[in-house]
């Protein structure tokens, strides 16, 4: 039905926008996050598969998830309380020992699961992002249906051309000392990343205290500040 198509959609949306970035939104839990939306009646399945798209990228630009703890609704078969009129987390406080571990916060029924794991802060921020982008190539006049629906989900989005720093780790080869090997390795790339970000933090702050800081040093602090960084798998 229309309900799958606008998952389906979704999965190519999400995909283009993150590919398989370590720590981004899966999927997955976007679906679960739709289920959400139709338990809270934001989502019907009387809507077609492009108003669904629309309400969804609707409720990411315009809400902190980070903010926003999540309880989904139990099963049908499930006897357990379930809480309808969205209210679930309040009522029990299932989401308060999960939000000082968790960025996202989607607990299932029970509250025993947190389907929102692994997904940081950064990519919670972009997923907003992208979505108010989306959801403003939709409202567009300029473009035709054909231009956004390309904007979308066809258009190629390379991180190379989206983020300052792409650090790429390749998988070590089998044996005994692989994983130390790939550890030390990732450990190695991470502190050269930090002093990094560290160095353009002190010139960008002696630039505010009126020290001598050149504009290049403040221009490479802003850039670290401000974007994110990725973590993609592959080769280089």
């Amino acid at each position: 039905g229309a309900f799958r198509e606008a998952i389906m959609l979704f999965k190519v949306w999400l995909r283009k926008r993150f590919g398989e970035q370590a720590g981004s939104p899966t999927a997955f839990q976007l679906s679960l996050l739709m289920l959400h939306l139709l338990r809270e009646r934001k989502l019907t399945f009387a809507m077609g598969s492009y108003n669904i798209l629309r309400v969804t990228l609707s409720y990411l630009a315009s809400t902190d998830l980070c903010a926003t703890p999540i309880v989904l609704p139990s099963a049908p078969t499930d006897d357990s309380k379930n809480d309808s009129d969205g209210k679930h987390d309040a009522s029990y406080g299932l989401t308060q020992p999960f939000r000082p571990f968790f960025a996202w916060v989607m607990l299932d029924a029970r509250g025993l699961c947190n389907f929102g794991a692994g997904v940081g802060v950064g990519a919670m921020r972009e997923l907003q992002i992208e979505a108010a982008q989306s959801l403003s190539a939709l409202n567009s006049r300029g473009l035709d249906d054909a231009e956004v629906f390309g904007s979308l989900f066809v258009a190629p989005l390379s991180p190379q051309l989206r983020y300052d720093t792409v650090l790429t780790f390749k998988p070590p080869a089998d044996g005994p000392l692989a994983g130390s090997v790939f550890a030390e390795n990732l450990l190695r790339a991470a502190s050269k990343a930090d002093a990094a970000a560290a160095q353009a933090t002190k010139a960008a702050e002696s630039a505010a205290n009126g020290t001598a800081a050149t504009g290049t040093s403040a221009r490479k602090a802003t850039s670290f500040e401000c974007a994110p960084t990725v973590v993609a798998g592959g080769s280089p």
